[in-house]
């Protein structure tokens, strides 16, 4: 899912194999290490802000 999410948004291309796990597991371990923390929602919020400044969110 994670990659079909991301499907053609690297300038209308698709981004190489290689370059989205790496992406999904920095995401995860950040995720796993805010939830540690109990900055579950600090981390939500910045994957929100960041959404909205890239073809990431369609809103």
């Amino acid at each position: 899912e994670f990659r079909k999410n991301l499907k053609g948004v690297n300038g209308g291309k698709d981004f190489e194999q290689d370059i989205l796990e790496d992406m999904y597991h920095a995401i995860k371990k950040c995720a796993m290490i805010s939830a540690h923390y109990g900055l579950s929602d600090v981390f939500d919020n910045l994957i929100i802000s960041l959404c909205k400044f890239t073809a990431l969110s369609s809103e």
